[in-house]
């Protein structure tokens, strides 16, 4: 029973410093996570996949795209 009331307060307590530093920071929107934001990756050339998949089948034309393996 200690372990379950210990464990809730440290959980409370968790969420309560995640307020505290979301109220203290003042930034009402979360980070993007989104590969595109991300300006290391920009730099190197590196987008999202999907992206990329279209933006290759938008040059092969409809041969070439049968032709390939599905994988």
């Amino acid at each position: 029973m200690k372990l379950i009331i210990i464990s809730i307060i440290l959980i409370g307590l968790a969420v309560v410093l995640l307020a505290l530093r979301l109220i203290v920071k003042g930034d009402k929107s979360p980070q993007s996570s989104h590969i595109e934001d991300n300006k290391a990756l920009k730099k190197r050339g590196i987008g999202c996949a999907n992206k990329q998949m279209a933006e290759l089948a938008s040059r092969q034309n409809l041969a070439d795209r049968l032709g390939e393996d599905p994988q």
